[in-house]
């Protein structure tokens, strides 16, 4: 049960990590298209 609540943990983890690099990949291609409207 301990090895399940773990690799869930590492899961959970990877997937915040994702999350996080493509709401930052987001927000850099924002400014990117703003600064060439300006």
């Amino acid at each position: 049960m301990r090895i399940f609540f773990r690799s869930l943990l590492a899961l959970s983890f990877t997937f915040l990590q994702n999350g996080f690099l493509k709401v930052l990949s987001g927000i850099f291609v924002f400014l990117e298209n703003s600064e060439t409207k300006i």
